[in-house]
């Protein structure tokens, strides 16, 4: 479905929704709050800075920060074609399982489509 570095950089950008009190969380507290490697988690965090998802401070009082509020960013990641295939499907007409699998990208990319940040972050009030 989503990649290992699509379904980080969700994870990532949630947890620095989580964190909007803070002016700027660093690579390393995001990789020990979510869990994940650190030294991937910094390149995913520089990639995301890199598209204007993230807005990025250096110096000792630096790290990453939304770059719009959360209810107003788009989760732009999109699914792939084909669920079995790195690329489109290799097999075009012959796979048995096409028509599924572009049922199950079609609803993934529509949940992608209408999802924002803000909607997945955990709040203790619900």
């Amino acid at each position: 479905m989503l990649t290992h570095t699509a379904t980080y950089a969700i994870r990532a950008m949630v947890c620095l929704a989580e964190a909007r009190g803070e002016t700027c969380v660093t690579a390393a507290q995001v990789a020990r709050r979510t869990g994940l490697p650190r030294n991937y988690l910094a390149k995913i965090l520089r990639v995301l800075a890199h598209v204007g998802l993230l807005d990025s401070t250096r110096g000792p009082h630096g790290g990453y920060r939304l770059a719009q509020p959360a209810d107003e960013l788009f989760e732009q990641l999109r699914a792939r074609r084909c669920i079995l295939s790195e690329t489109d499907c290799p097999h075009r007409g012959r796979c048995r399982s096409r028509r599924r699998c572009l049922a199950l990208t079609a609803a993934l990319d529509q949940y992608l489509r209408t999802t924002y940040v803000a909607d997945l972050v955990w709040r203790r009030d619900t």
